[in-house]
């Protein structure tokens, strides 16, 4: 599937960089509503490195002193490194206006407001500089190798970043090798207890006296990157998601797993993402074994209980029952779990908040049950969701004559490559577009059900659902 869209994005130019907080917009469509822009020449934005994070005191409306925390103006810490020659500090410049860019805008802001806080990030947290590596270091502070280069010694001792041999492989789940395998979970395992250099913020995002900054461990950090990025951020806007539902679908999740994965081959050097072909009919059975990532529930296994019961007690989110049963994962946690997108006010969650961790859930094919699949609905016939995609939906998605068109939505054209293959164009006749389908990607993911959007990072299925054979 992804090697097509390998294909279609070859002529994007970029280098991936080491770091979520270098994450680069690949598509100029979405420039002023992508959660992160970065590195257009000597433009530089960041994240939220522990080292900017900063104690100060702000006044709420009765002028009421209010302890806060902020990320500090100038985010350069240990001086980007400038002393080894690795970085500078830089100013923070905003991407310039030009026609493309202003009819994009008009396109996107009627589902994005302009005083989102993810708005031409990072200029809603008042940053003003950050660190502009060179020589192939990233980084918050330039400390650090880009992805696809590892630390070596140069001609006359020095550290330098010296390309790395050869290419990561994509493998399928169902060519991994047992040691393989425990590569990807022991990893995984230990990135869920390791301390992450960036903080995260909570509280309400329009609301800059209610945030606060927590430290997070690695793997909570990813989940809470896709969190923010797809988060509603108010009432008003309860479509503005910044990584689905628009033309950034691909190029977001693209560059997103392959900072990830960099970020894990810090932890062990053999990691690597695999991918998961779920139009193979016995690839299913195979991924949710106990040795690999555990057994759960399916359709079969509970149905007469929940076509027995309704409404609350039906779709429970801490059903016992949906637990993973053994495996590597038994006893992992998922964050923010009662903190999904329909969550009002645009609140992001405390994601250190023991009491909205809960284990890790799923259910195959249970969404059999309309009221139990999606907050929006399901298609009413067919129930294809309740099954995974066929190679002949695939096949369709790959037909598409262009990769997105206006208005850059799920409403978009059914011609539109992206929105078939996010899933919201029906791939059998008539072929319709709707919001409300939920075809081949999101067919996945409702299919195993469990954490979702925006949380489905929670579950270490979603990295290979989206791993692309060729993006390595």
């Amino acid at each position: 599937i992804l090697l097509y869209i390998h294909r279609r994005l070859r002529h994007f130019s970029y280098s991936p960089s080491h770091s979520l907080s270098n994450m680069a917009l690949l598509n100029a469509k979405l420039i002023y509503c992508v959660f992160w822009v970065v590195r257009f020449h000597s433009v530089t934005h960041a994240q939220f490195p522990t080292a900017c994070v900063q104690n100060v005191t702000v006044y709420d409306k009765s002028s009421n002193p209010v302890t806060a925390q902020e990320i500090s103006p100038v985010c350069c810490p240990n001086n980007c490194s400038a002393g080894e020659g690795r970085g500078e500090c830089t100013k923070i410049s905003k991407p310039k206006y030009t026609l493309d860019l202003i009819r994009a805008e008009k396109d996107l802001l009627h589902v994005c407001s302009r005083s989102d806080v993810r708005f031409l990030w990072p200029s809603g947290f008042n940053t003003t500089h950050s660190c502009m590596c060179k020589n192939n270091w990233a980084g918050s502070d330039c400390s650090k190798c880009k992805f696809g280069y590892t630390l070596s010694k140069g001609t006359n001792g020095t550290k330098i970043c010296a390309k790395s041999a050869g290419r990561i492989k994509r493998k399928s789940t169902l060519r991994l090798t047992d040691s393989e395998w425990k590569t990807y979970t022991d990893t995984l395992l230990k990135a869920s207890v390791t301390p992450s250099s960036y903080s995260v913020f909570m509280g309400t995002m329009a609301n800059r006296e209610t945030w606060r900054f927590v430290p997070v461990t690695i793997y909570d950090y990813f989940v809470w990157v896709h969190y923010f990025a797809s988060k509603d951020n108010n009432n008003e806007t309860p479509t503005c998601d910044f990584a689905h539902e628009s033309s950034g679908f691909l190029t977001w999740h693209r560059w997103y797993l392959l900072v990830v994965e960099g970020m894990l081959r810090e932890i062990d050097s053999k990691f690597f993402i695999p991918y998961w072909d779920w139009t193979n009919e016995s690839s299913a059975s195979d991924l949710y074994s106990e040795p690999h990532l555990g057994t759960a529930p399916t359709w079969d296994d509970i149905k007469d209980r929940y076509l027995n019961t309704t409404g609350s007690e039906r779709c429970a989110i801490d059903d016992p029952e949906m637990n993973v049963k053994d495996g590597p994962f038994v006893n992992w946690k998922t964050m923010c779990t009662n903190m999904g997108k329909d969550a009002t006010n645009g609140f992001l969650c405390n994601p250190n908040n023991e009491t909205q961790r809960r284990p890790l859930q799923r259910c195959r094919g249970c969404c059999q049950v309309d009221d139990c699949c999606l907050n929006d609905g399901v298609i009413a016939t067919g129930r294809q969701i309740s099954i995974l995609p066929k190679l002949a939906h695939v096949n369709y998605a790959l037909e598409a004559s262009i990769f997105d068109s206006s208005n850059w939505t799920t409403q978009t054209t059914k011609a539109s490559f992206r929105n078939r293959l996010e899933g919201f164009v029906q791939p059998v006749p008539p072929y319709v577009a709707n919001h409300r389908q939920h075809y081949i990607h999101n067919q996945v993911h409702i299919y195993v059900g469990g954490t979702e959007v925006p949380l489905s990072p929670n579950s270490p299925y979603f990295w290979m659902h989206h791993g692309d054979r060729k993006s390595g």
